[in-house]
């Protein structure tokens, strides 16, 4: 009895250390996971000090906040620019965001195009173009092109490329023709085309004008600074001929151009013949429609 006794006992003594030695499936990896979480998220905590302390830090400031013009002097528009970008110096170099500054300047300043850089050390640069009006064009009445403007003239500032920037305002009376001193506000020449090049009214501010409009009105726009203040009034008649009328102080005389093609060609031949080389008086027409022959056309003799 003793015997049997002492063996059970020993069996329940080693089966009770095994149960206590070996920890059940499972255990230990449940163990260990608390820890290694523990773990990272003390280095995350640490990084994100480290990078907190750099981005913060006065070395990874904004040291200077520059705007640039494009083509101008204009510390209007530059104050202006600044003033919505909404950076300042001393700010997070590193949290500066260009397209959200960007978007700030396109939606309150309204520029022809904007670039932000940011530029270490601590710069922040601003390009921007300011919006230009390189032709005023005229639709001419009666109707015009749009029923609400009645029987006076369309007028509307166009940008580079031939796109339309606004119409200008006509007045409390919708039929009567816009302001003179409107558009006389306006430094820039005036395009005159035929009503039925718009049969679906003026295109919405942004938008390019429809052809042949638009290669007529990128051509008033590319013409060289010897001929802007002689070609100030261009026509774009039915037939899509292209013609400008030289100022009264030269007899108010056509210079043809004829259709839109050849543009390059035909300026130079303008050019040529009008700055210097030809005398402006009794000058009816200079036809440079064939920009290698062009021809003259007058109403007298320059000496008589």
């Amino acid at each position: 009895m003793t015997g049997t006794l002492t063996s059970d006992r020993a069996a329940g003594s080693a089966e009770g250390h095994r149960s206590v030695g070996r920890p059940r499936p499972g255990s230990r990896r449940t163990g260990r996971w608390p820890r290694r979480i523990l773990a990272l998220v003390a280095v995350a905590v640490v990084a994100g000090g480290a990078v907190a302390a750099v981005v913060l830090a006065p070395a990874t400031a904004v040291d200077r906040v520059d705007v640039v013009v494009a083509g101008a002097d204009d510390p209007e528009l530059a104050a202006a620019v600044r003033e919505v970008a909404a950076v300042r110096p001393g700010d997070p170099w590193l949290l500066v965001d260009p397209g959200a500054v960007r978007e700030r300047v396109v939606r309150r300043v309204d520029p022809a195009s904007v670039r932000v850089r940011r530029e270490w050390p601590g710069l922040v640069t601003i390009d921007v173009a300011p919006r230009r009006t390189v032709a005023v064009l005229v639709v001419p009445g009666p109707g015009g092109v749009r029923a609400e403007v009645g029987p006076g003239e369309v007028r509307a500032e166009v940008g580079p490329g031939g796109r339309v920037r606004r119409v200008l305002p006509t007045g409390d009376d919708p039929a009567a023709p816009v302001a003179v001193d409107a558009v006389d506000a306006v430094d820039a020449p005036t395009l005159r085309v035929d009503a039925g090049f718009l049969p679906g009214g003026l295109p919405a501010p942004g938008t390019a004008l429809p052809e042949p409009v638009r290669t007529a009105a990128v051509a008033v726009e590319q013409l060289p600074g010897s001929l802007r203040d002689l070609l100030t009034d261009a026509r774009l008649d039915r037939n899509g001929e292209l013609e400008f009328r030289l100022p009264a102080v030269a007899g108010r005389a056509a210079v043809r151009f004829g259709l839109p093609e050849q543009l390059p060609a035909k300026v130079a031949a303008a050019e040529a013949m009008l700055v210097g080389n030809v005398d402006l008086r009794c000058l009816e027409v200079l036809d440079v429609r064939r920009p290698d022959r062009p021809t003259i056309e007058r109403t007298c003799e320059p000496g008589g």
